[in-house]
């Protein structure tokens, strides 16, 4: 009798251990349940908010990148134009005879500043490195305004012409010279 008493003594504590544990195991899981809740929940709070950083900066860089696609065409459809026109004027000169030596030497000019400008723009545009760090230099040299003045009009002057506009201009011979990027002046 003594034997079945002890062995259901033990057999109750084993049970009493067997639930304590029990409930120690339940809460442990509920604590790292919850700990792992926390942890997944602060991991994709933090992914959320790096992506939508990145998605920012994402939209900044596409806006940029528009932004320079739109002025970059600008900037080249004015030598373009000027390169058709000037070509356009040569072909009529040469079928209406009014081709001199005067004529070709002018046109042949402005074709080659519309060149040289297109080659700085695609130049400028190879050069993003400049534009991204922010180091976008303007080499600023002395000008005459005079001769700015008459290289602009040169330039224009095919599709005034094209448009059947006169272009006069009065440069007072007293002018200052100026201190400007002259490419950048023409490019404008």
């Amino acid at each position: 009798l003594d034997y079945n008493n002890y062995a259901n003594e033990q057999l109750l504590k084993g049970k009493s251990v067997l639930a304590e544990t029990t409930n120690h195991i339940f809460w442990l899981v509920i604590i790292v349940s919850g700990i792992a809740l926390i942890l997944a929940t602060t991991l994709a709070v933090t992914i959320t908010r790096t992506l939508t950083r990145l998605y920012d900066k994402l939209e900044h860089a596409v806006k940029l990148r528009e932004e320079i696609v739109e002025v970059v065409s600008h900037d080249l459809k004015s030598p373009l134009t000027a390169l058709g026109l000037n070509i356009d004027l040569l072909r009529k000169f040469a079928s209406s005879s009014k081709l001199t030596p005067e004529n070709i030497e002018m046109r042949a000019k402005s074709l080659m500043r519309s060149q040289a400008q297109m080659t700085g723009l695609i130049h400028d545009i190879l050069d993003v490195s400049k534009i991204n760090t922010g180091h976008f230099l303007i080499e600023k040299q002395k000008c005459s305004a005079s001769a700015l003045v008459n290289e602009v009009t040169e330039a224009i002057e095919p599709l005034a012409s094209q448009k059947e506009i006169t272009i006069q201009t009065q440069i007072d011979s007293n002018l200052p010279d100026l201190f400007c990027d002259r490419g950048r002046i023409i490019q404008v």
